[in-house]
């Protein structure tokens, strides 16, 4: 599963990178499946495996990569 979180982190770097072509209406649905990639992803990050590992420090490193994946999730998709 880290590999699929880190291509969910890799997405979300690229669309903020490149946020006046995710604008663009030609990439709408390009930008709805890389939002919605990157929520599950982090959802699953946060609430999955940094809830539940909490006191090791992957847990926790997951529940903040989790989080700012959320947050970024949402960020893109208000833009």
């Amino acid at each position: 599963m880290g590999i699929v979180v880190a291509v969910a982190l890799l997405v979300a770097l690229f669309m903020m990178s490149f946020e006046s072509a995710c604008r663009n209406s030609k990439y709408r649905v390009c930008t709805i499946l890389g939002v919605t990639f990157v929520t599950l992803t982090g959802a699953w990050n946060t609430c999955w495996y940094g809830v539940q590992n909490i006191p090791s420090f992957w847990g926790t490193a997951a529940l903040l990569s989790g989080v700012f994946m959320l947050f970024t999730a949402q960020f893109i998709y208000l833009e």
